[in-house]
């Protein structure tokens, strides 16, 4: 079962506090990997710190 999923069954059972935190958990997700794809880093420390 897929996060996207898991946060729907939630919201359909009506608890929408829990539905909204698995959803963020599911955009940082897809966010993470886009940003994985575009950039094609995982741990690049130097990179990172140079971010901040």
């Amino acid at each position: 079962m897929s996060t996207r999923q898991s946060a729907n069954d939630i919201f359909e059972s009506g608890k929408y506090d829990w539905s909204l935190f698995i959803s963020h958990l599911a955009i940082e997700k897809i966010l993470k990997g886009l940003w994985l794809r575009i950039m094609k880093i995982i741990h690049h420390l130097k990179f990172i710190i140079y971010l901040n």
